[in-house]
């Protein structure tokens, strides 16, 4: 915990004004909530086999969220960035463009203007790196994962450099069996989908939630959709269907810390997710969630910095 603190201290200033730049992005927009088909965090049939929280489902049997879940890479926060950037400044069941660069110059926003990073610039005498061109290395690494999982196409794949400049959304299930995977339209009303608040953009928790947290809070927008009073997630749904393992399930305590959801412990459950007396008879019970979108309208990074730092103090964790 102490070495993510540091990390997002070091990027204060980068988070504020990425942050700053997507909220005028959603203002110009009018922007109040990004549409997500269902498909991108839950998939209808079940991964086969006999997966287990020991031995999560393979990439090819999870939706594309869990697919693009990293330690400290860029590819989901890429992806829902460049949703909500379309969706700014294009109807439901419009099909849109990609004018803005990759690297902006003067006083243009481009790609990594709306990415925050704790990257320094770097040189040896010979060869010096800037905080840009870390940030574009970066930005370049999530598109190629995105493009590996048919979730964005590049019409310059072709060329040797500036491949990825003017890439396109595709359709948020990504990469298919069957074929290839189809152009991105903006969601119409009538479409199975669920909302992502623009507040996770526009008040920076984009930027200061891993991707663990970021797919638990997918989560809970998905089933949000259809049971706002709160719902259940059995094990067998988050692991067969979300590809969500018991560790990213645990993203629940930093953000009940945080105000975005009320959990409350089924009986017979320990505070880990471990149930006493399992096997005595009866099923294991899930916690009962409810998502509080209402808990977005505050400032990110003060708030999981000092949640972070709270939770430091009281367990006495060290760096992790």
């Amino acid at each position: 915990m102490d070495l993510r603190l540091n990390r997002l201290y070091e990027s204060e200033k980068s988070c504020s004004q990425a942050t700053a730049n997507l909220a005028a992005i959603a203002e110009q927009g009018e922007l109040t909530g990004v549409r997500i088909r269902n498909e991108f965090v839950f998939r209808a049939q079940p991964a086969p086999g006999e997966p287990s929280d020991r031995r999560p489902p393979r990439g090819e049997h999870r939706p594309p969220a869990t697919r693009l879940v990293t330690s400290r890479g860029t590819a989901l926060r890429c992806m829902l960035i460049a949703l909500f950037e379309a969706q700014a400044r294009t109807r439901p069941g419009g099909q849109p463009d990609n004018r803005r660069p990759i690297l902006a110059v003067g006083e243009d926003v481009g790609w990594t203007d709306l990415f925050a990073t704790d990257a320094k610039a770097m040189g040896n005498g010979q060869v010096y790196m800037t905080v840009q061109d870390k940030q574009s290395r970066h930005l370049t690494a999530a598109l190629k994962k995105l493009a590996a999982e048919e979730l964005i196409s590049l019409p310059h794949a072709a060329r040797a450099r500036n491949k990825y400049e003017n890439f396109l959304l595709n359709r948020e299930s990504g990469r298919r069996s069957a074929g290839p995977n189809s152009r991105y339209r903006v969601p119409r009303p009538d479409e199975p989908h669920f909302i992502l608040p623009a507040e996770v953009f526009t008040k920076g928790w984009i930027h200061v939630l891993e991707d663990s947290e970021l797919t638990f809070l997918l989560m809970l927008a998905y089933f949000h959709a259809s049971n706002p009073d709160g719902f259940r997630v059995i094990s067998s749904v988050r692991l067969l269907h979300m590809g969500i393992s018991r560790d990213a399930y645990g993203s629940h305590e930093l953000l009940s810390r945080l105000g975005l959801v009320s959990v409350v412990p089924a009986e017979g459950r320990r505070g880990d997710g471990t149930v006493d007396e399992y096997g005595s008879g009866g099923p294991a019970i899930p916690h009962l969630l409810t998502f509080l979108p209402g808990g977005l309208a505050v400032g990110a990074f003060a708030a999981v910095t000092k949640a972070i730092d709270q939770w430091i103090i009281a367990t006495g964790s060290g760096d992790r």
